[in-house]
């Protein structure tokens, strides 16, 4: 079997040169974790450092920066802000407020979208019609 791997390999692996991988490896100090990009709901980045957050309630934290993830990550992702990537799937509502956007997460949780990344958003949930969106 031939592995087609992302450009971050080791740490995303793609099966299939036409589309993004579902698992990503996040390097950890002393160990490494796979992960369901699907049991992905965003993820902030914070210095040097992105945190990554689970559906099971756990806060991964890798060494490598948001830009690394947003390479790695499948389509249903978007980079909403300079510190946020966001699973699209997870988006409840989204609505404008003053310069920027806030989007409402299924489980209650509310996320700043910038304006720069308004248009990334908004052809991103043309996508996934069960988005409501309020302008």
């Amino acid at each position: 079997m031939n592995v087609n791997l992302c450009p971050g390999f080791p740490f995303c692996l793609d099966y299939n040169k036409k589309k993004k991988s579902d698992k990503i490896i996040i390097k950890q100090n002393n160990h490494d974790s796979i992960i369901q990009c699907r049991n992905i709901i965003f993820c902030k980045s914070d210095k040097q450092y992105t945190f990554i957050y689970l559906t099971d309630d756990r806060k991964l934290i890798s060494a490598k920066n948001l830009g690394f993830y947003e390479k790695c990550l499948p389509d249903c992702f978007c980079r909403i802000h300079h510190s946020t990537i966001l699973n699209m799937h997870f988006v409840k509502e989204i609505k404008k407020e003053k310069n920027n956007m806030k989007v409402t997460l299924l489980n209650g949780k509310n996320i700043i979208a910038s304006c720069r990344k308004k248009k990334n958003l908004i052809d991103k949930t043309a996508i996934l019609k069960s988005i409501k969106i309020q302008t």
